[in-house]
């Protein structure tokens, strides 16, 4: 009967430590994914969150780059 015991206690054990795991992953994959843009503002570009555009920003983007909102696509060659 100790037996099924100590089974069960080492079980809860590894079930909390796989459950803390998961979430620490999940916290830092959330936290790269944090929508910021770069945007051009007053003749610079500047990094701000994504929910602060509005319509009419220029965003930058770059290749493999997260869109952070829905935009319209026009190319600029420098």
């Amino acid at each position: 009967m100790t037996f099924h015991y100590c089974i069960a206690v080492f079980n809860a054990c590894i079930e909390f430590w796989q459950y803390r795991k998961a979430s620490n992953a999940l916290a830092a994959w959330k936290k790269g994914l944090a929508p910021t843009a770069t945007v051009l503002r007053d003749g610079k570009f500047e990094t701000i969150d994504a929910s602060k555009l509005v319509p009419g920003d220029i965003v930058k983007i770059r290749l493999g780059q997260i869109v952070p909102a829905d935009l319209r696509l026009g190319l600029r060659f420098n």
